[in-house]
């Protein structure tokens, strides 16, 4: 058995995510295709069709003669998928009472995953999801509590049982997903990959605290994952919107 046979499943669908990233002006193809199209809607039928339907329109808009019925091609498919990407995250901040609240925590989310996948090494799936220890869970203060329950109340995040154990004194019981349809925003993948441990401070930051702290934790990470400060000058080449005041 080859060494680099579990690098086709684990690592191959980010090293492709990190190249397009990378590179100005391209739509990375992972983002297209019906099955895709079927993981990042997550069982929302809104996503789905709001998928295909921006895909038959950006169709319409670049090629001539197009009908409905004709196959779309994958980068205008992709095109279409960034786009909804960005325009389900903007509708966050329509979402209950705390919906610009929502949207700055799935952009600090995003951003931290970004930075994740942004390392060039690449020879560890990317994070892009997270859990907390049961202990870390039970010391989260009210209003920490109070938003992670409206992101699972809005779907911003997914609740799942964890698929691993840390160990006998640090038990994590669930993962905590970022709705897959914002992927293709932040170029991170839609599939669930290899998750992060985070304290219950580390969360609380992110979900509630300042933007200059997260900002000094966001700079953590990038020192442990040996990333730039700004791994892909993103704004400029990609339009993602990282404005820690959105």
């Amino acid at each position: 058995m080859s060494k680099y046979d579990n690098w086709i499943p684990n690592n191959l669908k980010g090293v492709i995510i990190y190249i397009y990233n990378a590179t100005p002006n391209r739509i990375c193809p992972i983002y297209s295709g019906f099955d895709q199209f079927t993981l990042m809607s997550r069982g929302n039928l809104r996503h789905f069709i709001e998928l295909c339907h921006q895909a038959i329109v950006k169709a319409e808009d670049s090629l001539d003669d197009f009908s409905p019925a004709d196959p779309i091609p994958i980068d205008i498919q992709a095109k279409a998928t960034k786009y909804t990407s960005k325009l389900e995250l903007d509708k966050i901040a329509d979402l209950g009472a705390h919906g610009n609240l929502l949207k700055r925590i799935a952009l600090r989310f995003g951003i931290l995953f970004l930075n994740s996948q942004a390392r060039k090494s690449q020879s560890e799936p990317e994070v892009n999801h997270f859990s907390i220890p049961i202990s870390g869970l039970a010391s989260l203060d009210k209003e920490s509590r109070k938003l992670l329950n409206e992101c699972l109340v809005w779907s911003v995040l997914f609740e799942e049982a964890s698929t691993k154990v840390k160990s006998d004194t640090n038990i994590e019981s669930y993962d905590y997903i970022l709705h897959p349809v914002l992927s293709s925003h932040f170029g991170i993948s839609p599939t669930k990959r290899r998750k992060l441990s985070l304290s219950s401070t580390d969360f609380s930051t992110i979900i509630k605290g300042s933007d200059e702290d997260f900002k000094k934790l966001l700079n953590n990470f990038q020192k442990k994952w040996k990333v730039n400060e700004d791994p892909y000058n993103s704004e400029e080449k990609n339009g993602i919107q990282l404005s820690f005041y959105d």
